[in-house]
């Protein structure tokens, strides 16, 4: 089943660059988010308190290939801004990618993706002396580069508090179908569109001008009946 989620979410990308020959692309953002991964999983103090928030920044972008008016196509690409993890001698880099799909009702975006999420860990190796419980205990360091592979899903949510920017709040769940290694996640952030660059229409805009339409259609109204 594991690798029936990684073909489907490998065609769903395939799909992304097959639609863009035959359908408009509608719009493309840019976006800037936190991300909290494997939510109560990791311990993070001595006192065997696991995460509930961690601020990882990451950067994402997007496109949207519309099916039709309010359904759509959002294939993804982010990763999470490269840094150190708890212990400064470990490096770590996180990508994904994602093939979404999106109904749009009025200034909100309903979504729900399938993709994978893929980390890279590497040490220089060497020894860390920590604590044991009654004295101190030296561990091996890894000295080499390692990759681990996750299948994830996405629900979600998109608001446009501006006709060009957007907010995001997003859960993510790795590995679904695997119960044993199955957790949770998940991404706040803001995105920018680029709506002008595609003649894409912009939501809270769409809606203004509706409202204009139906003041000016009273107006005639009124100046008819004064006749």
């Amino acid at each position: 089943m594991q690798r029936i989620l990684v073909k489907t979410s490998v065609l769903l990308l395939i799909m992304s660059f097959q639609l863009d020959s035959y359908a408009a692309l509608k719009d493309v953002a840019l976006g800037l988010g936190t991300q909290t991964q494997f939510v109560g999983k990791v311990q993070t103090n001595e006192a065997g308190s696991t995460n509930k928030f961690e601020f990882n920044p990451y950067l994402t972008a997007q496109a949207e290939i519309p099916f039709t008016e309010s359904f759509s196509f959002f294939p993804e690409f982010g990763f999470l801004i490269p840094d150190s993890t708890r212990d400064p001698l470990i490096s770590k880099m996180t990508f994904f990618v994602l093939g979404g799909l999106g109904y749009a009702v009025n200034d909100w975006v309903l979504r729900f993706g399938l993709g994978l999420q893929m980390t890279r860990i590497s040490g220089k190796g060497g020894t860390q002396v920590l604590d044991n419980g009654t004295g101190q205990t030296s561990f091996p360091m890894p000295d080499s580069t390692a990759t681990s592979r996750n299948v994830i899903t996405n629900l979600g949510v998109d608001y446009f508090f501006h006709s060009d920017w957007s907010a995001r709040v997003e859960s993510t769940i790795y590995n679904p179908i695997n119960s044993r290694n199955r957790s949770f996640g998940y991404q706040l952030a803001v995105q920018y569109h680029f709506h002008d660059l595609f003649g894409g229409n912009k939501k809270t805009q769409s809606k203004t001008k509706s409202k204009i339409k139906k003041k000016d259609n009273k107006k005639g109204e009124s100046e008819w009946l004064n006749q």
